[in-house]
């Protein structure tokens, strides 16, 4: 009986242990403060798809079937996309992971409400606009970014690049902690390359 006692009494003791152990690291995680390499690495990983998803909200810049054209009743005439996204929603999906909302809607999405939008659901598809004309990929240096303010939820960096007419220049960012994710809420492009 008392052999059976002391077990009960071992593995509640062990089982509150573990509890404390977990529940102490959660702690520390959550009060983790955000140091300027951990905010380098975290635009590393943003610019590559902040730099995709701007070149297909700007430049129209995906895959798209033009034997399979319709025409738009704004005369404009519209592809099904052929790589990477089905539908608007998708697309949307993937630039909300990247960027908050208030900054999709201030840009990237602008480009999706008129009568022009590069970008529209049709039949269920994603199709795109064939008369936008705009090509060329920027060339960034993430590895050189230097971070400018950085707070425990947020950070504001620079990031050097060449633009698509082979021209130096340097961009500012703001990345916030949006429900536990690094998103970008502002990005100021075509500055000056800073010496």
């Amino acid at each position: 009986m008392f052999k059976k006692i002391m077990i009960v009494v071992f593995s509640a003791v062990l089982l509150c242990s573990c509890s404390v152990s977990e529940n102490r690291s959660s702690v520390e995680v959550f009060a983790h403060t955000l140091n300027a390499e951990e905010a380098k690495e975290a635009v590393k990983e943003l610019i590559p798809k902040a730099d995709e998803l701007y070149r297909i909200f700007y430049r129209g810049e995906m895959a798209a079937d033009e034997t399979k054209a319709v025409t738009e009743p704004n005369g404009f005439r519209y592809a099904p996309v052929t790589e990477k996204y089905d539908t608007l929603s998708e697309l949307k999906n993937d630039a909300e992971k990247i960027f908050t909302l208030g900054f999709l809607e201030e840009n990237f999405y602008k480009n999706l409400n008129d009568e022009y939008a590069f970008f529209k659901d049709i039949n269920g598809k994603l199709y795109k606009n064939l008369d936008i004309v705009s090509e060329g990929k920027d060339k960034w240096y993430a590895e050189y970014t230097v971070i400018d303010v950085l707070n425990d939820d947020s950070f504001t960096a620079t990031v050097p690049y060449t633009d698509v007419y082979d021209t130096q220049r340097s961009s500012k960012l703001t990345v916030i902690n949006d429900n536990d994710f690094w998103k970008i809420d502002k990005w100021e492009l075509n500055l000056p390359a800073e010496k």
